[in-house]
């Protein structure tokens, strides 16, 4: 689960322990050089970026909006509710990264 930044996200505290990696030819994840949390992957073509759920203690309002590579999760694993369901070819096609 992760919370949709945008594309002007800031670490205002801590972020000379921040180390980046280039995950794949269409993203960067950042994780935290101390402990090893996850504190965000960024879309390098589009610039946006998304935050682990995980890392705020509340989210008021927050809701389900949409999943992403469906066509990858187990049979068991779902979610109630109707959302934009987007395959692994689909969301790399929205992000540019298609081949």
């Amino acid at each position: 689960m992760v919370v949709h930044a945008g594309d002007d996200l800031r670490i205002e505290a801590g972020g000379d322990q921040v180390r980046r990696f280039a995950s794949s030819d269409w993203a960067e994840r950042a994780f935290c050089g101390v402990c090893g949390s996850g504190v965000y992957f960024r879309l390098t073509g589009a610039g946006q970026s998304f935050v682990p759920a995980g890392l705020f203690e509340t989210l008021p309002g927050a809701r389900l909006h949409s999943e992403i590579f469906t066509d990858a999760q187990p049979d068991w694993y779902a979610f109630a509710g109707t959302r934009e369901r987007l395959t692994e070819a689909e969301f790399l096609a929205r992000v540019g990264a298609a081949d």
